[in-house]
């Protein structure tokens, strides 16, 4: 099959030359200073101008052009520095015979025209491809050249029969072009060789540098040729189809792009021929004799009649074998469409690096946002040329290990970002084959949120833990059915318990039952509604029979977002339970006194005489005696002076011991 295909595509190669060569009669353009532009042209261009259109041309007499630096048969630059190309004829045929003055800006890097335009230093690129992203800063004007991509290799390298056979290819791209952006969105894997130019890059295929460039027919067909690039061949077309090319304008000066596409609508198919015959017809304006081009067409087609004979001949057997391999392509072609669209969008990262120098062939977006690199610095680099990795040695174990045919699950490491912040991650690397290369492609998890929560947990944990260590109040974790699971310092004085005998222990064998009914009561309350509502007082009988009282709220614990424990909090009032009973102890003494204090009160019968009290009943009784009934008070008994003297005047003994 690759040598067929290699006879089809020799085929293929030298049929669109002389195509090219003899597409109408080669008639050079009139001289630059008459713009290659007839008076009748000029005057039908101008009829189709609205009064607008022509009033702004008025306005707007000097028109800045720049275009590719290199880019022949297209638009390229000669000794003197002067533009030259397909698309500069057609500028001049067009704007020039509108009456501007063109000013070229000349050997422009091509990122640099599109940032010139974009900025409004250049008012019309002469030529360029369209993207959504182009349109965002540009008009474009209808497309006023086509030609089919095609994949340039050299002539010895293996068989290629589309994007497909370049999978981990070295593929050279000049920066910025559009052909480069289409194969960075449609193939997952392929190694980026910047070029700077068209020729660059046919010269990095023909010295070896890279597998293939890319590059639409017309413009490597002149390359080749000129330059003399004998080891390139035509490989295979692209499935792009044909590679458009505009004249694209500031945004702000749509008018011009409308201006454009009139005339372009005006130029006649025998001026379009003139124009690219012009440029295509190598050959012939290197001076060759038309009668010494047809003797050598006539050798070519003669040399190439047996492989067409031979090619007829196997076209019934390959028609088969094609539509075959056009139906595994095309699902193929799918398949990449789809591992691509998963690989670009993916939001997990995902690199894919040479095993043999670790450089970066493909990255997906996820790695940009992680990094803070752009794709184009970090393709082509190594992860220590980037700085990423904290420690580069765990890097180098998790390559060694690929390398080996092991694959390499959950790495932990920390990557340093472009600004400078430290990202943790979890990555994993398996070998893959492209092709006769090998490849690591890793996926990575950035799991710097996690740790930080993970942080920020144990510290929670770890207060928590002091607080409940430490804690004075009692603080116990229970289930639903009162089983002890853990408790603090604190609550093990109160029940008397070791922590080793806490798996044993139940809330029933410290309560009497009502009060054990009433804690899973409340148990049931704070698993429905997530907390205790009111404060609970539980009476504990201990293991030396001595009485406890703790006063409890309690509340659910969660792990993972469901429940899985109720933890208490407790505050031993056993003092305070004593000092209230012995309050209601006294009280009860006082409130008897009291009652007893309040039967004195009123009016008291009393002798005038004896000064006894009648009592209740009717009965007189000593004064003395009703007090002491009636209250706590007690008498003692003794004389006064008065009385004494009234008792003892008369007597001798009394008289001589009375004091004067």
């Amino acid at each position: 099959m690759e040598s067929r295909g290699r006879v089809q595509r020799r085929f293929f190669t030298v049929a669109v030359f002389v195509v090219l060569l003899f597409h109408n009669p080669p008639i050079v353009l009139a001289d630059r200073g008459m713009n290659g532009a007839s008076n009748e042209f000029i005057d039908t261009v101008a009829a189709a101008l609205t009064e607008e259109e022509k009033k702004w041309i008025a306005g707007h007499p000097t028109i800045r052009i720049a275009g590719p630096k290199a880019f022949p048969p297209f638009y390229f630059h000669d000794e003197s520095d002067r533009e030259l190309g397909i698309a500069v004829d057609y500028t001049y045929l067009i704007l020039a015979s509108l009456g501007f003055k063109l000013e070229f800006q000349r050997n422009l890097p091509w990122p640099q025209v599109l940032d010139r335009v974009k900025n409004k230093q250049v008012d019309l690129v002469a030529l360029a491809a369209k993207t959504t992203e182009r349109e965002t800063f540009l008009n474009f004007s209808k497309a006023y050249l086509s030609f089919p991509l095609v994949i340039i290799s050299r002539q010895d390298a293996p068989f290629i029969g589309g994007l497909n056979d370049l999978f981990g290819k070295k593929i050279a791209c000049i920066k910025r072009n559009v052909t480069c952006e289409w194969l960075a969105n449609d193939l997952t894997a392929f190694e980026n060789i910047p070029v700077s130019s068209p020729l660059k890059g046919l010269e990095a295929v023909a010295y070896g540098d890279a597998d293939v460039y890319i590059d639409n027919l017309a413009s490597a067909s002149y390359q080749i040729q000129k330059h003399g690039l004998s080891n390139l061949k035509i490989a295979a077309p692209t499935a792009y189809g044909n590679y458009d090319l505009f004249f694209a304008g500031r945004k702000d000066w749509p008018i011009l792009i409308s201006i454009i596409n009139k005339s372009l609508n005006l130029v006649s198919p025998n001026q379009h021929a003139n124009i690219r015959n012009k440029w295509l017809s190598v050959r012939y304006e290197h001076g060759i004799r038309q009668s010494d081009v047809l003797k050598w067409v006539t050798l070519v087609a003669s040399a190439l009649l047996l492989p067409i004979i031979i090619i007829l001949i196997w076209n019934r057997k390959l028609n088969r074998e094609v539509k075959k391999r056009e139906r595994v392509s095309k699902a193929l072609l799918e398949s990449e469409k789809t591992f691509t669209t998963v690989f670009k969008n993916s939001p997990v990262p995902i690199t894919i690096s040479s095993l043999e120098t670790d450089r970066y062939v493909d990255i997906n977006d996820s790695v940009t946002s992680l990094t803070g690199y752009s794709r184009e610095e970090i393709l082509g680099k190594t992860a220590e040329e980037l700085n990423l990795w904290i420690k580069p040695e765990l890097r180098r174990e998790m390559v060694d290990k690929v390398r080996k045919g092991a694959a390499s699950h959950n790495t932990e490491f920390i990557l340093r970002s472009k600004s400078g912040d430290l990202k943790s991650g979890l990555i994993s690397g398996v070998k893959i084959n492209l092709g006769k290369k090998s490849y690591l492609m890793c996926v990575s998890m950035d799991i710097s949120e996690r740790k930080k929560a993970e942080k920020k947990l144990r510290e929670t944990e770890e207060r928590y833990s002091a607080l409940f260590e430490r804690s004075l109040d009692p603080i116990v974790i229970y289930d639903v059915e009162g089983n002890i699971i853990d408790a603090n310092p604190a609550a093990l004085r109160i029940f008397q318990i070791d922590k080793e005998d806490l798996a044993k222990q139940n809330f029933g064998d410290f309560m009497s039952d009502q009060h054990y009914q009433e804690v899973l009561e409340q148990a049931n309350e704070i698993v429905e509604t997530g907390s205790q509502k009111d404060l609970k007082e539980y009476m504990l009988t201990r293991k030396d029979n001595s009485i406890a009282w703790i006063e409890t709220t309690g509340s659910l614990i969660f792990e993972n977002g469901s429940p899985v424990a109720i933890q208490g909090l407790g505050r031993d009032i056993t003092q305070r339970k004593k000092a209230e009973k012995e309050q209601k102890h006294l009280i009860s003494q006082l409130l008897d006194a009291l009652d007893n204090i309040k039967s004195l009160k009123g009016m008291l019968p009393i002798c005038a005489n004896c000064k006894k009290i009648r009592d209740d009943g009717g009965y007189w009784n000593q004064i003395e005696s009703y007090i002491e009934k009636h209250s706590d008070a007690l008498f003692s008994h003794g004389i006064c002076p008065d009385c004494a003297s009234d008792l003892y005047g008369q007597e001798p003994w009394y008289k001589g011991n009375k004091k004067e």
